[in-house]
């Protein structure tokens, strides 16, 4: 674990995923005095505080505490979601492509991607987008050399090691295999984002349910 000045009023601390997940959910459910909000990243979470409320030693200080005694720390349990998914076509113009470049048939492609549990390292790119790790290592593609201009909301991909759902329409570069009817961003909810870090997720095959 490393803490590192990331500016006058933020620390970056430096841990492995899980760590940091349980560190975030432990200070978002019993933040510092002085603090004002959390960044979460795959290995990083910058935390940001008042330093004319808090003193930057001391809010240091009690990050290393809080480090040292995380297991004793009980995260929320992770929740889990399944979202149902159209395969191919229309909805996944990149699938029949990804799976000549793996050297697999589409069904496959489509049993490896549903057969596994995804855990949600962190958000970011767009609001409500998570990146998913545990995709079965004989589906990790690069991403396109050209990214779309516009990828539909709601379009599930991969990209290197990780699956994602795109929450809203934004331009992308990752490999779209199918779409999902199923609404991760929404500003009027309560949260907005379906997904938080740690979720687990599940994908079904809709042309199968």
């Amino acid at each position: 674990m490393r803490i590192l000045d990331a500016s006058e009023n933020a620390f970056l601390i430096e841990h492995e995923p899980a760590a940091l997940r349980a560190l975030a959910d432990w200070l978002a459910r019993e933040p510092l005095p002085a603090q004002i909000d959390l960044h979460p990243g795959w290995q990083t979470l910058l935390v940001r505080y008042d330093c004319l409320i808090g003193d930057p030693s001391l809010v240091r200080q009690e990050l290393e505490l809080r480090c040292r005694h995380l297991s004793a720390w009980e995260p929320e349990p992770a929740r889990t979601h399944s979202f149902a998914v159209h395969f191919g076509g229309p909805s996944g113009p990149d699938l029949e492509e990804l799976a000549r470049a793996r050297s697999l048939s589409v069904r496959a492609v489509v049993e490896l991607f549903t057969s596994v549990t995804y855990t949600v390292g962190f958000l970011g790119f767009s609001p409500g987008f998570g990146y998913l790790s545990g995709l079965d290592p004989r589906l990790s593609t690069a991403r396109r050399a050209t990214p779309r201009a516009s990828v539909p909301a709601g379009s599930v991909a991969i990209g290197g090691a990780q699956a994602a759902i795109y929450p809203l329409t934004t331009p992308g570069g990752w490999n779209l295999i199918g779409r999902t009817d199923s609404v991760l961003f929404d500003a009027t909810r309560t949260p907005a984002a379906t997904l938080r870090p740690g979720d687990r997720v599940r994908f079904l095959d809709a042309g199968r349910a």
